[in-house]
């Protein structure tokens, strides 16, 4: 014979079964199983039981795109335990906040851990923007007050800044 306090029986349990399986929310709770033979003998045993919490992580940064050759960190909340899988890309895969500086587009997985061993596992994606090159056409000799053109040359820029040094 069963006694369920707090959870619900999901199969077994019944009074010739030698199992019982148990879906239990977060909390605590007990079950009991009693026995009895043809002799007349009884035996009892409570176990008691104490379910975590349902953990609630997330994950963030600041931004999800970045240049090539920056870093950002990382943010994973909700747990005790915090374990990252991706690339070398990170400053430690151990903590909740690593820094992350991924030289292309990267995935980043994180499995949150309470001391109950509860588990949650959560993504995030950091783009990288291409790299972006430039340069100004070769140098040119010119006389005072003559007009020269100039053009910016390179790849994955919009628009370029001009200045002038002496």
């Amino acid at each position: 014979n069963w006694q369920v306090n707090g959870g619900t029986i999901v199969d077994g349990a019944g009074n010739n079964d030698d199992f019982a399986i148990i879906e239990w929310d977060a909390g605590q709770g007990n079950i009991q199983v009693l026995a009895s033979n043809d002799y007349g003998c009884n035996a009892a045993d409570t176990l008691n039981i104490e379910i975590g919490e349902i953990i609630d992580g997330s994950i963030s940064s600041p931004s999800d795109l970045i240049c090539k050759g920056d870093e950002i960190t990382l943010l994973a909340e909700g747990g005790d335990f915090y374990t990252w899988s991706a690339d070398s890309s990170l400053s430690d895969d151990g903590i909740p906040n690593p820094m992350a500086s991924p030289d292309s587009t990267t995935t980043y997985q994180v499995v949150i851990e309470t001391d109950e061993g509860c588990i949650d596992t959560l993504q995030t994606t950091i783009a990288v923007r291409p790299d972006m090159e430039i340069a100004i056409e070769e140098s040119i000799d010119f006389c005072p007050f003559d007009p020269i053109s100039l053009y910016a040359i390179g790849e994955n820029f919009e628009n370029a800044s001009w200045s002038t040094t002496t």
